[in-house]
């Protein structure tokens, strides 16, 4: 099934499904994708990492510095955010496949 919605943009966003459980997979995605960048980011929520990432996370950021786990991960938010005050993580579209 193809659906199409246009906003006053006119940009128009498409939603390929597969099935049901296609659906729910791309959904599952984005929803782990908006958490990642709104909460952590954004927020600068490092206490809910252990809710967004898995303790095993290996994170290379646009810096290039790689951190492991949590803490290296919550230590890298903080620098970003003590470097940028104003820093801010925008999604403008998300785009999936199932």
């Amino acid at each position: 099934m193809l659906s199409r919605s246009a906003g006053p943009t006119r940009r128009a966003a498409v939603t390929v499904r597969s099935g049901p459980l296609g659906l729910i997979r791309v959904t599952r995605r984005k929803e782990q994708v908006r958490r990642f960048y709104e909460v952590l980011w954004e927020a600068h929520d490092t206490e809910a990492i252990p809710t967004v990432l898995h303790e095993n996370f290996t994170f290379r950021g646009s810096l290039g510095q790689e951190k492991s786990g949590h803490d290296g991960f919550a230590g890298y938010v903080a620098m970003v955010h003590n470097a940028l005050a104003d820093y801010r993580c925008t999604i403008e579209e998300l785009v999936a496949e199932g």
